[in-house]
């Protein structure tokens, strides 16, 4: 299986330049398929950059199950995974973009955001989390 995922980032630096999101929108459906085959057949150990990621940058401790369903909703992660790309400032914040969408919030604070946003945003990230077996390593004093 290794191969095949190794055969289309070959591809994807090829004709593409390592743009997966250009390679995705043109790739083939069994392409599609693989990479869906690839992350459920990965052993847990795959999803470790992910999960010290989670753990480091964003205070939570994110089983493995979970990761593996953001994988395979969001490709672009299995490919930066795949490449070792995880800890690129990008990528670090998509991994926290598709956290958000798996538990139906809306995008991730920014420097810019009002306080307002940042109470509401980690109050039902919390709420949310702990609904998702998620654990927060923030916040447990209040």
């Amino acid at each position: 299986m290794k191969e095949k995922i190794d055969a289309i980032v070959a591809e994807c630096r090829a004709e593409y330049g390592y743009d997966f999101y250009s390679y995705f929108d043109n790739c083939q459906e069994e392409n599609r398929k693989l990479l869906d085959e690839y992350v459920l057949s990965c052993d847990p150990k795959v999803f470790k950059n992910a999960g010290d990621i989670y753990h480091e940058y964003y205070g939570m401790v994110v089983p493995v199950d979970i990761i593996r369903q953001l994988f395979l909703k969001n490709h672009d992660l299995t490919f930066e995974n795949h490449i070792g790309s995880m800890y690129d400032t990008c990528v670090r914040e998509q991994l926290g973009d598709a956290l958000c969408r798996y538990l139906g919030l809306p995008h991730w604070p920014m420097n810019g955001s009002s306080n307002e946003y940042k109470q509401k945003f980690y109050a039902a990230m919390k709420t949310s989390c702990t609904e998702h077996g998620i654990e927060c390593l923030w916040g447990k004093d209040e």
